[in-house]
């Protein structure tokens, strides 16, 4: 890895579904069929194609959100084949961290507004 100064404030603001592979991903390492399933269960869309998932888990490793698990423990391995596994980075943390501490603040303005009762 570069030794580049990492700016939280060039990968946010976060989609939906970025945000949702970095949330599934706080605490464990996933495959991308898991992590898919997560995804899915999560945004409740099974719209969610493989394609498009690995694309923006690509984008996510790229940008140094979340890194490749070099030595995958022995219950991850599926019929002696090595699958990738993805897991946070610390800035992966840190973006989400600060993507949730915003979505926070305009949830709670948006309770505040008048007429938010209304709708």
């Amino acid at each position: 890895m570069t030794s580049q100064k990492f700016d939280v404030n060039e990968v946010l603001p976060l989609s939906p579904l970025n945000y949702s592979i970095l949330f599934n991903l706080v605490g464990k390492a996933l495959n991308g069929s898991e992590i898919l399933r997560a995804v899915r269960d999560n945004m409740g869309d099974d719209k969610v194609v493989t394609a498009t998932l690995y694309r923006a888990i690509n984008n996510l490793h790229h940008s140094r959100l979340l890194e490749i698990v070099k030595d995958p423990p022995p219950e991850k391995l599926r019929d002696q084949r090595v699958r990738k596994l993805y897991k946070l980075t610390g800035y992966g943390q840190l973006a989400l961290k600060e993507e949730t501490r915003y979505r926070l603040e305009i949830a709670n303005k948006l309770q505040q507004a008048p007429g938010f009762g209304d709708l």
